[in-house]
């Protein structure tokens, strides 16, 4: 049905480089490629009886599969890519006091008794859990090195940068903080967890739901550049047969090109006791929407998206460019915080 519905677009827009005619194209093949990647046997299943309930005459079947496409496109995939501004000062962990980076095993211990509160002892446990490191390119923290290591190792050298706490479900997907602006409508949420339930993932929601966004299991230390392949769906990690916590790193360009030189990963606790590490389940349901998004032809639309919601053009000089821009910032904005998305069917 993917491919008929398909090929019935291509007929109809044949060498259209309409933006709208390639949305509606991404979201069937959104569907088909959920069939070939979704992140379990259940989430396969799911999708297959939904789009087999579409049967209909092939006009009427296929707008009805770009509407199915389309709830998967805002509902699942977007959840996971997160959007930047390159005019905003990134919140990275550079400013973090000395303190942070040496937790005696009795803090440790009483930080475990219950998750973390917020985002900034999140980052300070994260940090401490994988040594003051990004985690994929082993790279120390740069103010840990100015501040710890320099004064241990005077005259020693060793590879820093600036890192950041990551986020694999991101915080906007909470249903249940009181910051406003860091979540989104309640329809919104209900249907993303609607979707991640129906995948076989039950379990989840519970353990994510307020503070517990923060847990441990959700985060990792990532450099600046790796953290923004990671949200924009560029890079993912695979986990690797029989070796538990350890992971193949995958992303849609040379890896070399974000300071990834070992393709692969094992992550490993460098606290006493040790803290938890990210759940493999979270990182394979980030690894199923890089891998759809990729393949559909999803990511370069979001990349576009995003590169017209960075720009700021004269609407006088620049008519078309910035209707772009005002319609690119209208569609997410209409796509997380609007009030009235259908509900996920059961």
């Amino acid at each position: 049905m993917c491919c008929r519905a398909e090929k019935r677009l291509c007929a109809l827009g044949a060498e259209s480089s309409n933006y709208c005619f390639h949305r509606r194209l991404i979201h069937v093949r959104i569907l088909g490629h959920l069939l070939v990647y979704g992140p379990s046997s259940a989430s396969v299943a799911h999708v297959a009886s939904s789009i087999v309930s579409l049967r209909e005459p092939e006009d009427r079947e296929s707008q009805k599969l770009v509407v199915l496409g389309e709830f998967y496109d805002n509902h699942f995939l977007r959840a996971f890519r997160q959007f930047t501004c390159k005019c905003r000062t990134p919140a990275h962990s550079e400013h973090l006091s000395r303190p942070s980076f040496n937790m005696t095993k009795k803090e440790i211990e009483e930080c475990l008794i219950e998750t973390p509160s917020n985002h900034e002892a999140a980052k300070r446990l994260t940090l401490a859990r994988d040594g003051c490191r990004c985690m994929l390119t082993g790279k120390m923290h740069s103010a840990h090195r100015e501040t710890v290591y320099s004064v241990q190792h005077p005259g020693e050298f060793v590879p820093h940068t600036i890192t950041e706490c990551a986020h694999i479900f991101s915080v906007s997907t909470n249903t249940n903080l009181n910051d406003s602006e860091k979540v989104m409508s309640r329809d919104y949420t209900a249907n993303f967890w609607s979707i991640i339930k129906s995948f076989g993932y039950v379990s989840i929601q519970p353990k994510l739901e307020g503070s517990d966004m923060h847990s441990l299991q959700n985060l990792l230390t990532l450099a600046i550049d790796v953290h923004r392949a990671f949200n924009g769906l560029k890079l993912w990690l695979e986990p690797i047969s029989g070796a538990p916590n350890r992971y193949r790193i995958l992303s849609r360009y040379d890896p070399r090109e974000i300071d990834i030189v070992n393709p692969v990963v094992h992550f490993t606790s460098h606290t006493d006791p040790p803290l938890p590490l990210p759940d493999p389940d979270y990182l394979h349901i980030h690894a199923a929407c890089c891998k759809i998004a990729l393949m559909s032809g999803a990511s370069g639309l979001y990349d576009q998206l995003e590169q017209d919601m960075e720009s700021d053009p004269d609407p006088e000089l620049e008519l078309s460019a910035f209707a772009s821009a005002l319609e690119a910032r209208l569609e997410h904005e209409q796509v997380h915080h609007s009030i009235g998305h259908s509900v996920y069917p059961a």
